[in-house]
């Protein structure tokens, strides 16, 4: 049973018809109260994963003195500023990691087709440690 009808009269008209035994729909809820944003102003990585970034960048300074490639001079570009950005505690290092976590991963899997096994597996240990890295970040909320 409808609370409200339309009524078309002999004349032609329209009207609305009102049945007051039908009970009214119960009331919304009142909306959620907004909360306010908390802005993040620090990061802090895990010690050991800072470690692993700093093992990382000795592993391809090595590398970078012994051979002298182009692509390890890359790779340490890369993990260097990882590793600043871990020891930097800003909110938008997790923006660097991600990046470095994606092109280490498209570098892993080109490395590993060209059959060259040691720069994937360094490769691949940057994966690691930039995703465990964001994974195990602590937000700091002030």
């Amino acid at each position: 049973m409808e609370r409200h009808f339309v009524v078309e009269k002999p004349d032609g008209s329209v009207a609305i018809a009102f049945n007051p035994e039908v009970t009214p729909p119960p009331e919304p809820l009142p909306p959620p109260e907004i909360q306010p944003v908390q802005e993040i102003t620090r990061i802090r990585y895990n010690i050991v994963v800072k470690f692993a970034s700093v093992f990382l960048l000795l592993t391809c300074i090595l590398q970078f003195i012994l051979y002298g490639r182009g692509l390890d001079a890359m790779n340490m570009l890369f993990i260097g500023t990882t590793t600043i950005a871990m020891y930097g505690e800003k909110p938008f290092s997790v923006a660097w990691l991600t990046i470095h976590g994606f092109t280490a991963g498209l570098l892993c899997i080109i490395t590993a087709v060209m059959f060259l096994w040691h720069f994937a597996v360094y490769q691949f240990a940057c994966i690691v440690v930039c995703i465990t890295a964001i994974v195990t970040c602590e937000a700091i909320f002030e």
